[in-house]
């Protein structure tokens, strides 16, 4: 079963270097899909919390199971990334996830959780260990150090809460052998200055550079977080990004931490000008947001359909994504978590074996 779903993932890598050159249609083999705006953080940097504080109502127009199984009835990818908002607020999340690993010849499941509900985040990814039949990662959001994390986060006790969480998740990998866990943090204005401290605190807890996914914060019209990247400090920047790279590069190596390190110096290349991997958003991946909108990419707010009016393949094949697929090869818009660790995998992924 592994080995089909591995030759099928290679056919569409394949099958997207074509399109990227003109030739034959493209076939995403990864989903960003959105389930949910609901969130029980209080960022100070992002406002996707706002979203139903301001308009309730709204809550209605968000994907019910039967849209999203209808989706999985329709599409087959190999890596279905789930974010939100706080995935584990939506409703039946451990029943869609199963859905979906029984309808598609998935590889990996990703998520990410800023885990301040401790129980309930636990409970959830037992279930899903328990029902699904492919890789399950998940993410868990720390800002900084203790004082930075609950100052940026606006929860008491917020990085106890979620630092417990990873912890439970972790012991848990003693059960699932498919379940995997790691932090995520994203360096910002706002901890740039404590990011060894950060590194510090959780070497106290025994957790090293590689179960750490660092990233560099950017500007999202999805989280309406405008001020979030770094203008300043761009030579600590630049400092922490070698060093992130040489500790990688020192520590177990792994998928995933060869992934990270190629990430981590791409975007160095990016911050300075140089990005050197195209993008394969639209050819590679799309995402959706909770009401079933699809974009050609995480980062660019402009529908090219709608799940609840038309199929993905109809949207996939339409004339609006085409023309964004033009624009993509020499984008420079960002070196996201979703947009290039998606590019690096279509662009070599045998390197990362």
């Amino acid at each position: 079963m592994q080995a089909t779903k591995y030759l099928t993932l290679s056919k569409r890598i394949l099958q997207n270097k074509l399109a990227m050159r003109g030739i034959g249609n493209p076939s995403i083999f990864r989903l960003d899909l959105c389930v949910t705006w609901k969130c029980n953080s209080r960022c100070n940097y992002c406002k996707i919390w706002e979203t139903y504080v301001k308009n309730p109502e709204a809550l209605k127009e968000e994907m019910r199971k039967e849209d999203y199984e209808k989706l999985f009835d329709q599409i087959d990818v190999s890596w279905l990334h789930v974010t939100g908002g706080e995935p584990f607020l939506k409703e039946n999340l451990p029943e869609l996830l199963r859905y979906a690993s029984e309808k598609m010849k998935l590889i990996l499941i990703d998520t990410a959780t800023n885990g301040f509900l401790v129980e309930k985040t636990v409970n959830d990814v037992r279930k899903i260990m328990e029902n699904i039949n492919c890789k399950f990662v998940v993410g868990v959001s720390l800002d900084g150090p203790s004082n930075i994390h609950v100052k940026s986060r606006g929860i008491r006790d917020g990085w106890n809460k979620t630092v417990s969480t990873f912890m439970k998740i972790r012991e848990m990998k003693r059960e699932f052998p498919n379940l995997d866990v790691h932090i995520n943090h994203f360096i910002s204005p706002m901890n740039i200055l404590h990011f060894d401290r950060f590194l510090e605190e959780l070497k106290e807890k025994e957790v090293g550079i590689d179960e750490i996914s660092i990233e560099v914060a950017r500007n999202s019209p999805f989280f309406m977080n405008e001020g979030i990247e770094i203008k300043n400090n761009k030579e600590l920047l630049f400092k922490i990004l070698k060093n992130v790279d040489r500790m990688y590069s020192e520590s177990k190596q792994t998928v995933r931490t060869r992934l990270r390190r190629k990430y981590v110096q791409e975007m160095s290349n990016f911050l300075k000008g140089k990005k050197t991997v195209a993008c394969a958003s639209s050819y590679s991946s799309v995402y959706v947001d909770p009401y079933g909108y699809v974009y050609p990419c995480s980062q660019l707010k402009i529908p090219v359909g709608n799940l609840k009016q038309k199929s993905m393949q109809e949207i996939m094949n339409s004339e609006k994504i085409e023309s964004w697929r033009k624009k993509f090869h020499n984008c420079q818009i960002c070196w996201s978590g979703c947009e290039g660790v998606t590019s690096l995998v279509q662009k070599a992924p045998f390197s990362l074996i």
